[in-house]
């Protein structure tokens, strides 16, 4: 599997959801991509009644409307990514249709769930090998660049020692699939009161160590005071 370099990924295009509201889920995703790709232009495939939502994003670069009429309407988009020589193509949208469009359009690193027998048109697979594990209510799922991390959250009265045994096998499963150097770790248990609110202080013009005094002399004391 070859490694996705972010400094050398100029080119981008995100195949987007169909529906209007999966579409506003992954703005999260799409702002998360900007700071991943911060010179990168990005380029949203999306269909004609979602292309609103985006028509002023300033966290993507272009939106390439995506008319389908019939089967034989992938023929224009696949020319015309081509044509636009993307470098990496990271796909929402989980039908077969959006990975076969970057294979036949030469894209050469493409990222999505490998579902619908679409693996083997995928670079980069995205397993979902964490789903069906017995007991299993949510798979929550954050990343970042350099990290990822997966929460996976089971029904009150699960076995948690047989759910630890049945994620760590799942992990270990995934070795064949993740670049070199990844390795997977299970995280400690943690009880459904362990996480209660979780915050980022960001601000433009501070540096990080101005951010951090703020954390640890401002806001923290004042969180602390809160009762409960």
């Amino acid at each position: 599997m070859t490694r996705v370099h972010a400094k050398s990924i100029k080119r981008v295009v995100v195949r987007g959801t169909n529906w209007v509201g999966d579409s506003v889920i992954t703005v999260p995703a799409l702002r998360a991509l900007r700071r991943v790709l911060p010179d990168a232009n990005i380029t949203l495939a999306v269909r004609p009644g979602a292309k609103g939502i985006f028509s002023e994003a300033d966290f993507i670069d272009d939106v390439l409307v995506y008319e389908r009429k019939n089967a034989f309407s992938v023929v224009p988009q696949i020319r015309e990514w081509r044509r636009r020589n993307f470098d990496l193509a990271l796909l929402f949208q989980n039908a077969f249709e959006a990975a076969l469009i970057p294979f036949l359009a030469g894209v050469p690193l493409r990222l999505g769930y490998a579902t619908e027998s679409r693996k083997p048109l995928l670079t980069h697979p995205l397993s979902l090998r964490l789903q069906g594990i017995p007991g299993v209510r949510t798979l929550r799922g954050s990343s970042d660049f350099n990290y990822s991390m997966i929460h996976v959250i089971f029904e009150t009265g699960a076995d948690l020692q047989a759910a630890r045994r049945h994620v760590g096998e799942r992990l270990t499963a995934l070795d064949a699939d993740l670049p070199a150097g990844v390795t997977p770790r299970l995280a400690p248990d943690a009880p459904a009161t362990g996480q209660v609110f979780w915050y980022t202080v960001e601000g433009a013009g501070y540096d990080l160590g101005e951010l951090r005094d703020l954390q640890d002399w401002q806001i923290k004391p004042q969180l602390a005071g809160v009762e409960g």
